[in-house]
């Protein structure tokens, strides 16, 4: 394998060109990146004529002629990837220059991998999700350890034609579509088991920008976060994945325990009767029924867990400070 065709960095971007100016410049500076591909969801002069100023063959831009979405503007960057593995970041997020370099190293001796999950820095450069404990060599909690826009490499030339037709169908759930890289880590992982668990954090999380598509109440409520969980677990169902109902318990999990308790702190919604009127709105057949109503029982289970934990934490301390 020529040097030149090693690692890509992907780039999605929507109306923040500074943003991604920003990222683009590092990555140039690192000279560590093959390729560095950015896809917006917007015309971008600005990104366009930096691009052009820097007459560099190692950038590809594309300009999308419309905002697609975050999942189909992903797919974009795996669609243009000249490298056999591609790493995608957010634009708000930050390169870590020293982990880069042994990645890199690490990629160039042992490049067989289909799959790499590595750890994630939050905002103050401490561990956010941290992966430098995983021992396992199965991917058991695809969410937990994927959602995260910078916490995957995958291999992009071992998908074959059908990987990518998974890659579209997934991305034309457009309501349920906000987890691209974990729906491209699972589509990969589905193709080669093999995984490697890269210990450290190579991406460090820049703040928030006030201009985000991924927020509010059409992201973070209720009843997208059911068409979040059942896209993935659609997903799940056509992939070949070894230990395939270990997949779909931690599914169960991180919506139950993280997603939809997240939903109810912020808009102060109850999940039963919204899983009722999506059942009806969407005509839900018997396997997706099966799986919202398991899917409210764990989310209840969790509350009661919490609310139980919290009081007899409070009479504890209450005691003890006497």
């Amino acid at each position: 394998m020529s040097k030149q065709s090693l690692l890509a960095l992907g780039i999605p971007t929507y109306k923040r060109p500074d943003a991604a100016i920003k990222v683009i410049e590092q990555a140039l500076e690192l000279n560590i990146f093959d390729q560095i591909i950015i896809s917006s969801n917007s015309q971008e002069e600005k990104i366009k004529n930096f691009v052009e100023k820097k007459e560099t063959s190692v950038i590809t831009f594309f300009e999308q002629n419309e905002n697609v979405g975050i999942s189909r503007n992903y797919k974009m960057l795996i669609d243009l990837c000249n490298c056999k593995y591609l790493h995608v970041i957010s634009d708000e997020d930050y390169l870590i220059k020293e982990r880069l370099k042994e990645l890199y190293s690490f990629l160039e001796k042992r490049n067989g991998y289909s799959l790499i999950v590595m750890s994630v820095n939050d905002s103050d450069g401490q561990i956010y999700k941290d992966a430098s404990w995983q021992r396992n060599k199965y991917l058991y909690d695809a969410l937990g350890e994927t959602a995260h826009i910078g916490s995957t490499v995958i291999n992009t030339k071992i998908w074959t034609n059908q990987a990518h037709d998974f890659m579209i169908d997934y991305c034309s759930r457009s309501k349920g579509d906000v987890y691209p890289t974990t729906a491209a880590a699972l589509i990969s992982y589905s193709i080669d088991t093999s995984l490697y668990y890269f210990p450290h954090a190579i991406v460090q999380m820049g703040e928030k920008d006030d201009f985000s598509e991924m927020r509010g109440k059409r992201v973070y409520a209720t009843n997208p976060k059911l068409e979040q969980f059942i896209s993935v677990l659609m997903l799940v169902r056509q992939l070949q994945i070894p230990r395939k109902i270990m997949v779909y318990m931690y599914i169960f999990y991180y919506f139950s325990h993280h997603a939809l308790q997240q939903a109810h702190k912020r808009f102060d919604e109850k999940p039963l009767p919204v899983i009722k009127s999506f059942i009806k709105e969407n005509q839900s057949g018997l396997k997706d029924q099966i799986s919202l109503y398991l899917l409210v029982i764990w989310y209840y289970y969790f509350l009661n867990y919490y609310h139980v934990k919290s009081k007899l934490g409070s009479k504890l301390r209450e005691y003890n400070l006497r």
